[in-house]
């Protein structure tokens, strides 16, 4: 298995950010990974969110996530997960605000950008937010 593992699944996986948690649920489930839940941020029209935050976002995003040496350890063990909050007094579709704001009150940012690891179930062990960070047991 471990060669096949080596092989096939990095031609096979997806650096895909999906923008639906119950999707990356089933994905986690299915392929036993864990879920990484990135909580990103733009200014909105009422500067809700700042200028340094809407940074901190886009660094982390060009900066780590799109790097191969991202992508190569990530991609195997997780299932990305990103949810861009900028766009919530505007967003075209009510489901779609809706079920943004039902993942801010589960998993509540301390700041943005924010990342959280979950497991397939979508219960949550890690989380990162700007210069805090928390692991639970």
């Amino acid at each position: 298995m471990g060669i096949v593992r080596k092989f096939i699944f990095p031609i096979l996986a997806s650096d895909t950010w999906l923008s639906n948690l119950e999707e990356a649920k089933n994905a986690a489930a299915a392929e036993n990974k864990s879920i990484l839940l990135f909580f990103s941020a733009r200014i909105n029209n009422e500067n809700v969110i700042s200028e340094q935050n809407e940074g901190k976002s886009l660094d982390l995003k060009t900066d780590v996530f799109s790097t191969s040496e991202f992508k190569n350890i990530a991609i195997p063990q997780l299932v990305l997960v990103e949810i861009d909050v900028s766009g919530l007094k505007t967003d075209r579709e009510a489901a779609q605000a809706k079920a943004k704001l039902q993942l801010l009150n589960q998993y509540p940012p301390m700041g943005y950008p924010s990342v959280y690891l979950l497991n397939s179930r979508g219960a949550a062990y890690w989380l990162r937010s700007g210069s805090a960070s928390s692991v639970e047991s």
